[in-house]
């Protein structure tokens, strides 16, 4: 770890295509590296420099000697303004920097073909640190800035700006305590581990790679670019979102900004905390991507806002979940106001989600799981003209899929959709909304295999198992080029009311059409529209029968189409 008196350096990994390249445009060489192009040699050998061994007063030590070698800086009294690394017409110049700090006062460089690496010892670790507050180091297209050990740590007390340029990290602990950019190829080695601690990282284009664990605490902004590998692990501070893929995960962070198609961040509380926020600034959450709030058994995952901050806006094509196990003392507060889009989801997948205090304005699809349960309480106030699908199970009490209202307002006036899980077989009413007075009423319904018949009571909307219609594909003999109109389904009600409707595809890529059905008493068929098969062959006849009622069935057959 660097001494608490120690300045930042700035790092900026620029672009510099050319083969031999001089220093910033604020640097002069004074002292040229004239050593050996080969091998590995010392820092502190001064028949190596032109004008001998820098030092940290004034000056410029330029390692640009053509050929491929390493200059190590092994002793505390290594010292320089400012350093050039690289540029030189062929070959790789690296600066090695072994167990020490080496401190700079000017703005320094990593050229084309240039290496500037850390490699803590068992005597220390290696860094390099700057005694100005305007001091860089820029590291320039096809420059690298690298680590590489297991003892102590590789303390990287700069600021990086990554342009073009390569940060490879592969000691086993490394530090950033000044904050970066990277625009660059900035990537950790599987078995190493980046701590920025207290500075700001800002990942605006290129390619973060993430083998082993990267860990932040302050600010981590996401404006671009790829992330790949493990997930980017904000500890604290807040995670600052508007463009680029990838994965990441929050610990007690606020979150801002849009959550780009393409990337996924995920809420994951400590244990025994419920502090985490979203928002922080007025202009709320995004997601166009995937949000997810989940906990364990021992832990609390809090989305909330303050005041009257627009919250969490689900756009069409993102997701807002919550996920993992849930109890009373181990749960989800959705405590922030919510609006979903149309094409947009909330996926209520945890048992114990709780959605209290704010609003909650539905247009796209809510959907609770199987595993899923939605208390809202407190004064939210929730409306929805999209979809509410909820998973019915059998034997559960309560039953899973359930949104329970225990105060506030609740209106719906959208689809309510009920997919099953395993088989009701009759059995007692399944409330699926738990709600006082006023609850408004459903105006369409989508089942899935079970029907239901819906009611609706002073304080529940409920649905009671029943026996749905039933269908079967028919088979019919085609042949070539002779129109057809045939029989292709039938079906019994059950007793399932409401008005049927049918589509037929035949098969042979003519497409999916109306179908005619006809109902008799209990007993129905499906007839299709007139139609002529041009070769003959085996297609598979693909009939869907919907009710109004809500029950949707698919059947199909194959037929074999004769020669004329």
């Amino acid at each position: 770890m660097l001494p608490a008196t120690w300045l930042a350096v700035t790092v900026v990994l620029a672009d510099a295509t050319s083969a031999a390249a001089s220093p910033a445009a604020a640097t002069t060489c004074t002292d040229n590296w004239v050593g050996p192009a080969s091998g590995t040699s010392n820092w502190n050998t001064s028949g190596d420099w032109s004008a001998g061994v820098p030092n940290g007063n004034s000056t410029v030590a330029c390692i640009q000697k053509a050929g491929t070698y390493t200059v190590q800086a092994t002793t505390s009294s290594d010292a320089a303004a400012a350093i050039v690394v690289g540029g030189a017409a062929s070959g790789t110049q690296t600066l090695q920097i072994d167990g020490v700090n080496l401190p700079i006062t000017q703005s320094s460089e990593v050229l084309k073909g240039g290496v500037l690496s850390l490699t803590p010892t068992s005597s220390g670790s290696a860094a390099i640190s700057a005694t100005g507050t305007t001091t860089s180091l820029t590291i320039a297209h096809g420059g690298t800035l690298s680590s590489a050990g297991t003892s102590d740590a590789a303390d990287i007390a700069t600021p990086l700006l990554i342009n073009k340029g390569t940060v490879t990290l592969a000691a086993a602990s490394n530090e950033d305590s000044a904050g970066t950019t990277d625009a660059g190829s900035f990537t950790i080695a599987s078995g190493s581990t980046l701590t920025s601690s207290g500075a700001d990282f800002t990942h605006s284009a290129g390619k973060l790679t993430v083998h082993g664990t990267f860990d932040s605490d302050n600010i981590f902004t996401q404006s671009g670019g790829t992330e790949t590998g493990n997930p980017v692990v904000q500890h604290a501070g807040t995670f600052v979102d508007s463009a680029g893929t990838g994965s990441f995960i929050t610990y007690q962070a606020t979150i801002e900004g849009t959550i780009p198609a393409g990337q996924t961040v995920t809420n994951l509380a400590s244990p025994g905390n419920s502090n985490d926020t979203i928002g922080g600034v007025s202009a709320g959450v995004t997601v166009d991507g995937t949000l997810t709030c989940q906990t364990t058994s021992t832990t609390i995952c809090t989305f909330s806002t303050a005041g009257d901050w627009p919250g969490i806006t689900v756009a069409s094509g993102g997701t807002l979940s919550t996920t993992g196990p849930g109890n009373s003392s181990a749960y989800v507060n959705l405590d922030a106001n919510m609006d979903v889009k149309a094409g947009g989801t909330l996926a209520i997948a945890n048992p114990a989600t709780m959605v209290n205090t704010f609003t909650l304005t539905n247009a796209g699809s809510w959907q609770v799981t199987a595993t899923g349960y939605i208390s809202i309480g407190g004064n939210c106030a929730v409306t929805s003209t999209g979809t509410i699908e909820v998973s019915a199970g059998s034997g559960v009490t309560p039953p899973d899929g359930t949104i329970l209202q225990n105060s506030g307002q609740f209106g719906n006036s959208g689809t309510l959709a009920v997919d099953t899980v395993g088989s009701e077989g009759g059995g007692p009413d399944q409330p699926v909304i738990t709600a006082k007075p006023g609850v408004g009423q459903f105006t369409n319904y989508s089942f899935g295999p079970d029907y239901y018949t819906v009611s609706y009571t002073p304080t529940e909307v409920e649905l009671t198992p029943a026996t749905p219609f039933s269908a079967s594909a028919t088979a019919f003999s085609p042949v070539e080029n002779e129109p057809i109109t045939p029989k292709v389904a039938s079906f019994t009600t059950h007793g399932e009311p409401g008005t049927y409707s049918a589509t037929v595809n035949y098969g042979d890529g003519s497409g999916t059409q109306p179908a005619t059905v006809n109902l008799s008493g209990s007993s129905g068929k499906v007839t299709g529209p007139t139609h002529t098969y041009t070769a003959t062959g085996t297609y598979t006849v693909t009939v869907v029968i919907s009710t109004t009622a809500g029950t949707t069935k698919k059947v199909s057959e194959k037929v074999t189409t004769t020669g004329p």
